[in-house]
């Protein structure tokens, strides 16, 4: 995954607008209710996960499929 700093006001699963602090691209689908930790966070550390906030799909060339998924 790719992992970015970010800083837009985004509407979560509920509707409430919440401030993404980072943004991932990755072929892989993370569920809405899973906990992230982005580099140089503690994995240690329950309270440095993260959640996701919102998620989109786009196809790729080649048949593949990406999504950006905001922390």
């Amino acid at each position: 995954a790719r992992v970015e700093a970010d800083d837009s006001i985004v509407r979560d699963a509920a509707g409430t607008e919440r401030r993404a602090a980072y943004k991932l691209m990755t072929d892989t689908d993370i569920p809405l209710h899973a906990r992230v930790w982005v580099p140089g966070d503690d994995v240690d550390n329950n309270e440095q996960a993260r959640r996701v906030l919102t998620k989109r799909a786009a196809s790729a060339p080649g048949g593949y499929r990406l999504w950006e998924v905001l922390l």
